[in-house]
């Protein structure tokens, strides 16, 4: 029986067959030239991972680690730059015919960190991950739970108002966290302050 694994970014797709026990079968990874093409990033990464490792049967789940807020329970991007375009698991549930659980990124970094990383140990009771990437992320475990976002922007680090009325984030707010303290919000802060040098 095998397990996949996709993590979708700003940046790349990438896909991880494995078994039970976390042994490597395959892996591929596509880089993102157009966001508006998620899909066909996703099939194709798809397909590469099923081709040739046997019957449909022996792969149990698909676990998707996305950039953005997300809803655990029923799977779906709640707030993504691919929100428009894959906003929910029915797609690969639909053409692949398997499970999938959609997870955040730090939310994912953080669980592998529990079981697998310097979590490990059961002194660690509590922990805060914070991610600057594309945005700001953030996870939180307390008492070896960790907690996942049930609404749009709880657990949201990146999306705390820290300046009322500022830039517009990606999100539909204003004065996001995200829009001054990232690559993403650093480089929105120079278009809007040097427009023409970034014209340039």
């Amino acid at each position: 029986h095998y397990l996949i694994g996709i993590d979708i970014s700003y940046k790349y797709v990438r896909g991880i067959l494995m078994t039970l026990g976390g042994q490597e079968i395959f892996s591929r990874t596509l880089s993102i030239r157009n966001p508006a093409h998620i899909l066909e990033y996703l099939r194709q990464i798809m397909d590469e991972l099923l081709k040739d490792h046997g019957s449909q049967k022996h792969f149990l789940a698909v676990g998707v680690s996305v950039t953005g807020a997300t809803d655990l329970e029923h799977g779906i991007l709640k707030a993504s730059i691919f929100s428009d375009k894959w906003t929910n698991r029915k797609f690969l549930e639909e053409n692949f015919r398997i499970p999938v659980y959609v997870y955040s990124d730090t939310a994912c970094v953080l669980t592998a960190e529990k079981y697998f990383g310097f979590l490990m140990d059961q002194a660690y009771q509590s922990a805060l991950l914070v991610s600057l990437d594309y945005g700001v992320g953030m996870a939180y475990m307390h008492n070896r739970k960790i907690f996942y976002s049930k609404g749009r922007h709880q657990c949201e680090l990146g999306h705390i108002t820290v300046r009322p009325g500022g830039t517009k984030c990606n999100c539909g707010k204003r004065g996001c966290l995200e829009m001054y303290a990232s690559p993403l919000g650093l480089a929105t802060q120079f278009r809007e302050h040097f427009p023409r040098s970034a014209s340039n």
